[in-house]
């Protein structure tokens, strides 16, 4: 086994090289609307016995009401009020999603990864806050 897996409070999954001393890049990858970071895991694991240098971090949207979604409470990175060019002009809780993406990225500059050893990746809404 190349990596260990913590699951956090918020929904957060790490996937941490077995040997924390070999971590030389962190990838942090988003899921779509109503998703959650479960739905990536396989993804990062396949990743994670390719890339056993790399950390994989599966953060999870806060449960918010989607307005396209007729306000149905779900994960979601923001608010999607409509797909018109007008409709996405402000996307409600956008500001606080890129806020916790840039403390992610900051954790690992702290530990030590450089800038251009982070990656942030995503699928559907997640791809576009990324």
């Amino acid at each position: 086994m190349t990596h260990t897996t913590t699951r956090q409070g918020d929904g957060t999954i790490l996937l941490t090289p077995t040997n924390e001393s070999l971590q030389s890049a962190t990838v942090i990858i988003c899921h779509g609307l109503g998703d959650t970071s479960e739905g990536f895991y396989d993804v990062a694991q396949h990743l994670s016995s390719k890339l056993p240098h790399a950390k994989f971090v599966l953060p999870t949207a806060p449960t918010q009401k989607v307005t396209m979604n007729m306000g149905m409470a779900m994960p979601s990175w923001y608010d999607i009020v409509g797909l018109d060019k007008r409709s996405n002009e402000f996307c409600k809780g956008i500001e606080e999603s890129q806020s916790r993406l840039i403390k992610l990225v900051q954790n690992e500059i702290d530990v030590g990864i450089s800038h251009n050893r982070i990656v942030l990746a995503g699928f559907s809404q997640g791809g576009a806050l990324s």
